[in-house]
């Protein structure tokens, strides 16, 4: 079964043609099969809920929802207890396969969700040595980039995988390298967005990392139009929308609330 990864959402998509489920609010969905990697994810910011999701190479993603313990327990102190739960997940399941690159992809993203952009970019970078083309290590590394403001590194972390041979987009990279030396970051985020809109936008995971480019670009409402695409495809990057830090400004946005409604994500 064949996976694909999109550069800036970054997580693993079902082929076509298969289901995903959205998780839904109140769902204690548990683990079911041996062989997993468990991933701490989405730190859901007014309930305290952890999502996690599970790779299966059988079955894809499934996302979960952690048991009603923890939940209580991050309702006292979210942040903390997030911090805690994290590091001891990833610290076993590294001593358990240390040079597992789906680990350490997962644990450079789950730093960004953390809001540990410096550990984030530094794990990240760390995993790319051994996986050149990571796109869940380069979504952490691209993103972390963006939230410390270091755009010009952003820029070439994010050519690096368009170009690559897991996308074979190097007209996107050229692109963006070209409009960050004309226009600046955010003009060239946008004309990126433009450009694979126009010519891969029905493809798997394209609407939701055009609109997370837009979103970048400073185009809010470019960026609905395509997250909003992103559901109707029911794109398995959307529950990150609850918990990703370029989100953050508009979580009162009222756009952003519906869809998370809609998806049967906490607010």
């Amino acid at each position: 079964m064949q996976h694909s990864f999109t550069p800036i959402s970054g997580c693993i998509h079902r082929p076509a043609g298969t289901r995903l489920s959205f998780v839904q609010r109140g769902s204690g969905v548990r683990a079911r099969s041996r062989h997993r990697s468990a991933h701490l994810g989405a730190h859901y910011r007014t309930t305290g809920w952890i999502t996690a999701h599970e790779i299966d190479p059988a079955r894809g993603v499934e996302f979960i929802t952690m048991d009603d313990g923890i939940r209580r327990a991050l309702g006292a102190a979210p942040g903390e207890v997030l911090r805690m739960v994290l590091r001891e997940q990833i610290d076993r399941a590294l001593k358990l396969d240390p040079f597992n690159v789906t680990i350490h992809s997962f644990y450079a993203i789950d730093l960004l969700l953390a809001r540990r952009y410096e550990d984030a970019i530094t794990q990240a970078r760390k995993t790319l040595k051994m996986q050149p083309d990571n796109g869940v290590a380069s979504t952490a590394l691209i993103l972390s980039l963006y939230m410390n403001k270091q755009y010009e590194q952003a820029v070439t972390a994010a050519a690096a995988l368009y170009a690559s041979a897991m996308f074979g987009w190097p007209e996107i990279a050229d692109a963006l390298k070209k409009g960050y030396a004309e226009v600046g970051y955010a003009g060239a985020l946008r004309r990126i967005a433009d450009l694979e809109t126009a010519k891969y936008g029905t493809l798997p995971g394209v609407a939701n990392d055009a609109a997370t480019n837009y979103l970048m670009g400073g185009d809010t409402a470019r960026a609905f139009e395509w997250f909003e695409k992103a559901y109707e495809v029911r794109d398995p990057n959307l529950p990150y929308l609850n918990c990703y830090p370029i989100l953050d400004p508009l979580r009162g946005d009222p756009r952003l609330q519906s869809l998370l409604r809609r998806i049967g994500l906490p607010q």
